[in-house]
């Protein structure tokens, strides 16, 4: 190609050797390239590539957009499967309403319609905002790319109240005599590793020995197990991709995990016979030892008794957050330096 030159808005052209013209221009991350004696019959033919991708973009319903939006978040490696499986779930949801909306003509009635359809299905506010959420993202997209000329906002939307409900724990001691009646030891350790540790249920399931370092008293969480509908069990990165985080454990809890050891086959802590543990079957247990208390409700009051241990032993609420690896921009990477040295040895001496 020769010499290149840019046309106002229009694309890209370039006059070839033989003396005809190359025009080219992105359109929904896809190139487009035509040919001409001239730069004006280039020009002219890239308008009308472009007129004919908006009159076609235009017919196109709001839920036929979510989807291809949704797979294009997934191919470019923005969500996982896992997250994939669940957005595609919720617009799925949706669909009789959103087949019957050009993208070109959506609104913010729209989408209060379908914070209204949420409603009538008996969705908590929260569910509805985290919903709402997936299709503002969307809709953002759209005014991006020129589709529609206002951007949808949240506070056009009426969604309701989210109410600000305090979490009730049991103690740590109440905790450690339920998990001992549970009677599958694979279970019974994933538990105990989850009061120790703060982890999530999938993170303790993805754990190899390996990770452990047993003179530190630490944990590197390097991959969580999620089961997909339709898919299977699945190895995928840990939340938001933070691979190798360090999670200091207690000392005290060191020799419960050398015990189990003794038991454990291969380099997994909850596979045999190439199955992992299920996190179906970890609530289960939980769920038949503390029927009754708020822990019965699954894995993630565990997290959230840890928590409430460490704050009651007077650790820094910072470091509390830099344990329980919460991504938040604005203040997790600001103290990722403070769980070091002697903060560590805090946590590894507290009475577990």
């Amino acid at each position: 190609m020769g010499v290149k030159k840019r046309g106002n808005q229009d694309g890209t052209f370039y006059q070839r050797k033989n003396g005809t013209w190359c025009g080219q221009v992105m359109i929904d991350n896809k190139r487009y390239t035509v040919y001409g004696k001239g730069i004006q019959e280039c020009r002219q033919k890239l308008r009308d590539k472009i007129k004919e991708k908006k009159t076609s973009t235009s017919t196109t319903n709001f839920y036929d957009y979510c989807i291809s939006s949704i797979n294009e978040q997934l191919n470019n490696g923005v969500i996982k499967k896992s997250t994939y499986i669940h957005r595609i779930e919720i617009i799925g949801k949706h669909r009789t309403h959103l087949v019957k909306i050009p993208i070109s003509s959506i609104t913010a009635k729209d989408i209060q319609n379908i914070v209204n359809d949420c409603k009538d299905y008996g969705n908590k506010p929260s569910t509805i905002k985290h919903v709402v959420a997936i299709f503002l993202t969307i809709c953002r997209k759209l005014y991006e790319d020129g589709i529609i000329n206002k951007e949808i906002k949240r506070k056009e939307l009426s969604i309701g109240s989210i109410e600000n409900k305090k979490i009730e724990v049991e103690s740590f001691e109440f905790a450690l005599n339920g998990i001992e009646k549970i009677e599958n030891p694979m279970a019974k350790m994933a538990v105990n590793i989850m009061l120790h540790s703060g982890l999530r249920v999938g993170e303790v399931l993805g754990l190899k020995w390996e990770d452990i370092d047993i003179k530190k008293c630490q944990l590197k969480v390097n991959r969580t197990i999620v089961r997909l509908v339709g898919i299977g069990v699945e190895e995928q990165t840990p939340k938001s991709k933070r691979i190798g985080e360090i999670v200091q454990l207690p000392t005290s809890f060191m020799d419960i995990l050398l015990d189990y050891k003794k038991s454990s086959k291969g380099d997994y802590l909850f596979k045999t016979n190439g199955q992992f543990l299920a996190a179906e079957t970890v609530r289960k247990n939980i769920k038949k030892v503390f029927k009754g208390t708020h822990l019965e409700k699954g894995c993630h009051q565990f997290r959230h008794l840890y928590a409430s241990h460490l704050l009651k032993n007077n650790i820094n609420l910072k470091t509390i957050q830099l344990q329980l690896r919460h991504v938040n921009i604005a203040t997790t990477e600001k103290y990722l330096h403070e769980l070091k040295g002697d903060i560590r040895n805090d946590i590894a001496e507290l009475n577990f």
